[in-house]
């Protein structure tokens, strides 16, 4: 996700935008009720931003500083007209700078408010949920017209710093009755728990995917400093099952571990704890 800025001839910003995209455009944020994602948000602009999300809290996971300049190549390549209707989502990660930097003392905590530094992508984690761990609000929350995320600078969420996002429930289960053949459910694409958890020598990660796509699985610290890649590249619809070791390069030692898959528009993150 990126923070951007609209110039004039001049280089007089005018517009400042999530994602490249107004806010009537399509929404691409699709959380499922009672999911923990990551966001990575990177900071485009020259400004400091204090970004809102609705309904929900979240906490800071870290900070890191990044090559702004390259990154932004990079996702105008892709991205070549703004504001657009779509965008392609570019990774930070090959532009990176120095460690992550964890959360101030007063920003640690659930929080509804985070501030986005320029030049940096920012990592919170974001429960889909209500605060008091149940796995659903008293009301539907799926319901439209959904949620927004939004500067909370006034001026810039009017001009166009604010997109829509939708919650979505998780995929029923399908029940087989006596002598009738059951529904046959559309796959959708999903990340599942790593199994075993907690681990000891390895285990295994399975997804899902309704449309064939690149795919990203990686392994992170809690810290955010990325550890090694599960699995990287193009794969086809249906079932991925991908098995791991331990031992590898680098080696994991035990403690707390994020696992976080990106593909078919889909971000969703795990935590894996490494026993000793």
């Amino acid at each position: 996700m990126t923070l951007n800025e609209q110039a004039d001839h001049e280089g007089n910003p005018v517009a400042a935008m999530l994602n490249g995209m107004p806010f009537d455009a399509p929404a691409t944020e699709f959380p499922v009720l009672g999911t923990t994602e990551m966001w990575e948000v990177v900071n485009m602009t020259g400004d400091t931003h204090p970004i809102h999300i609705h309904l929900v809290q979240f906490q800071i996971l870290n900070r890191q500083k990044l090559n702004a300049k390259r990154y932004e190549m990079a996702f105008e390549d892709v991205n070549p007209e703004l504001p657009a209707m779509t965008y392609t989502p570019v990774s930070p990660t090959p532009y990176l700078k120095g460690k992550p930097v964890p959360a101030d003392a007063n920003e640690r905590g659930w929080k509804d408010t985070f501030r986005m530094n320029p030049g940096e992508v920012t990592r919170v984690l974001i429960r889909f949920a209500p605060q008091d761990e149940s796995p659903a609000f008293a009301f539907d929350a799926t319901a439209e017209p959904g949620y927004v995320w939004h500067c909370h600078i006034l001026e810039h969420e009017e001009n166009d710093m604010m997109r829509p996002y939708h919650l979505v429930a998780p995929a029923p289960m399908v029940a087989q009755t006596t002598g009738v053949m059951p529904a046959i459910a559309e796959p959708m694409t999903a990340f599942r728990a790593p199994a075993p958890n907690p681990a000891v020598r390895g285990g295994e990660m399975s997804f899902t995917l309704r449309q064939a796509g690149n795919v990203e699985l990686d392994l992170y610290t809690v810290t955010g400093q990325h550890v090694r890649s599960i699995a990287r590249g193009w794969y086809a619809a249906g079932e991925h099952r991908m098995t791991w070791r331990r031992e590898g390069d680098p080696p994991l030692m035990s403690g707390v571990y994020l696992v976080r898959f990106r593909g078919d528009g889909l971000v969703r993150s795990h935590k894996l704890v490494m026993l000793p």
